[in-house]
């Protein structure tokens, strides 16, 4: 673990691969503390930028997962948070920035960390400023106490010291922790400050009876302002908070300035992360990880292939997936998790399978799995994971593949027929039906002839997305890019169970008769290139 040995490494492995089972993480990173009677190691949860999940609501479920493995002190923050904690002068993420290991990170996370930051030195001098300006505010409220103690307005001196201490808990828990915490009761505040500041015990501590009190009657004081009438209070119990503020105030300047120290130690070795276009590739987001990442996450993943990536369309992933397990609605919802994480520039096409199809006695599926192991490129696979042997003859038999498309250009030759020869084929609902019907069977013979691959998904849009790997033109012909032609698309991807529950006719003939077109377009298309590969076929046959 590079500059920190950490004892135990693989319960923090197994941990750090539980948290990444159901929370969205870009990065865990682990640091030292040893600061304010704070010593060992801090490790932080960095969820990603476009995660659902909140961090304050995760500590419950992390805490079960820590229990079972290890104990350390943990945060769990937002990306998105930790950049503005840099940028904005927070010492406790530039101390962290300047000596954090990282124990785990997808291909997003140094983009989104180092992208538009300023350099360490001027981050250190925005926390050191800022902090200089937070403690001297302290220092006037302290004066200002004073001030009241000596004109024996106990109520006001008493009321500016609470003012006093709260700001200086926000300061140490910043420090400390990374986020200032509000909180009108002193002594909540001081139980969530003190575990990440244990030095704070030995100036104010809430099982003390007698500092237990004080901070109580801070808090009345602080609750009834503005004062509607005088509370008797003793000269010598404002002067003993008084010198609780004094110890207080010095024991936050001592916090700050071992962090400030450390923070001046490191920077003198830090390198830098270079822009230049000789290092673009650290900053550049590595879109193959943050994809896999995003698979990984959401399925139990024994291996996955890329095949002709960006070659069809730029940043268009067509990926293989072995899973254990299959999920509903995994191609849709995984392709839109893909897109979201890479902030729209990715999309992809999945063909999801379970792991014990590899074993398939189907001579084109097993074909088509071996054409894309060998050829593919591998974005993961599982260290488990056995996968079958490459020895395996990749030659293949159209037989299976071209009776398979005889039987669909039976079904779409009938399924035109009828259309032909009956007036309620003008109903637009069931013209649409019966139109998606017919696109879908053409695409799945043009998926099985070229690519020898049968689909387990069959939404219209998907298959024309394989069909498109095929021949880049295939998509032209039901184009979405005006607001008519995702109106006719929506029409032409009903299915059957649609027509349970239609009823008023809403597309005008004119628009039927458009969406037609396209639909004849697509098939005299799908015959033209079907019949040219076919010919090809005929010439690599032996013949009899």
């Amino acid at each position: 673990m590079e500059a920190i040995q950490f004892p135990q490494q693989k319960e923090m492995e197994a941990a750090i691969s539980e948290l990444r089972s159901f929370m969205d993480i870009t990065a865990v990173t682990l640091h030292e503390a040893n600061v304010a009677g704070k010593s060992g190691y801090i490790l932080t949860i960095i969820l990603e930028e476009n995660s659902n999940q909140i961090a304050c609501e995760m500590y419950d479920w992390a805490d079960k997962i820590f229990k079972r493995h290890l104990e350390i002190t943990y945060r769990i923050v937002n990306i998105l948070d930790v950049q503005d904690y840099l940028k904005n002068g927070n010492l406790y993420y530039v101390k962290w920035y300047l000596s954090k290991v990282v124990l785990f990170k997808n291909g997003e996370f140094n983009f989104k960390i180092q992208n538009g930051l300023p350099k360490t030195n001027e981050l250190l001098s925005k926390a050191e400023k800022k902090n200089i300006e937070f403690i001297a505010k302290a220092e006037s409220l302290k004066r200002g106490a004073q001030h009241y103690e000596g004109t024996n307005n106990h109520q006001m001196a008493l009321y500016t010291i609470h003012q006093a201490i709260s700001l200086l808990f926000h300061i140490v828990g910043e420090l400390t922790m990374g986020k200032p915490h509000v909180n009108p009761s002193l002594l909540h505040h001081l139980n969530l400050v003190k575990n990440f500041a244990p030095i704070l015990n030995t100036v104010l501590n809430g099982n003390n009876a007698e500092d237990k009190f004080m901070m109580e009657l801070l808090d009345k004081v602080n609750s009834n302002f503005p004062f509607k009438a005088k509370t008797r209070i003793k000269k010598e119990t404002v002067k003993a908070v008084h010198k609780k503020l004094h110890n207080l105030l010095k024991t936050t300047k001592k916090i700050y300035q071992t962090q400030l120290s450390y923070c001046q130690e490191r920077i003198v070795g830090f390198i830098e992360p270079k822009k230049g276009k000789a290092n673009l590739e650290e900053i550049v987001v590595n879109d193959e990880a943050v994809i896999t990442n995003a698979i990984t996450s959401y399925l139990k993943t024994e291996a996955i292939y890329c095949f002709n990536n960006g070659q069809t369309k730029p940043n268009h992933f067509y990926l293989l997936i072995f899973t254990q397990k299959l999920k509903d609605n995994a191609v849709h919802d995984l392709a839109d998790i893909i897109k979201s994480k890479t902030d729209g520039r990715c999309t992809a096409t999945l063909l999801i399978h379970p792991f014990t199809e590899l074993k398939t006695k189907q001579p084109d599926q097993l074909y088509f799995f071996l054409n894309v192991k060998k050829k593919g490129k591998v974005l993961f696979r599982a260290k488990q994971t056995d996968l079958i042997s490459l020895n395996q003859t990749l030659n293949r038999d159209y037989k299976e593949s071209k009776d398979y498309l005889q039987y669909r250009n039976i079904i779409v030759n009938n399924m035109r027929g009828w259309q032909d020869d009956y007036e309620w084929a003008c109903y637009s609902p069931l013209k649409g039906v019966m139109l998606h019907y017919i696109i879908e069977q053409i695409c799945l013979g043009m998926i099985r002839l070229f690519m020898g691959y049968f689909p387990n998904h069959f939404a219209l849009s998907y298959l024309l997305e394989i069909c498109d790997y095929i021949n880049p033109k295939a998509s032209i012909f039901f184009s979405r890019l005006t607001e008519q032609d995702r109106n006719l698309f929506q029409v032409l991807s009903r299915s059957y169970p649609t027509l349970r529950y239609c009823s008023t006719d809403s597309f005008s003939d004119k628009d039927m008769d458009l969406l037609e077109e396209r639909c004849n377009d697509f098939a005299q298309f799908a015959n033209n290139i079907v019949k040219t590969e076919l010919e090809r076929i005929e010439k690599l046959e032996p013949k009899v």
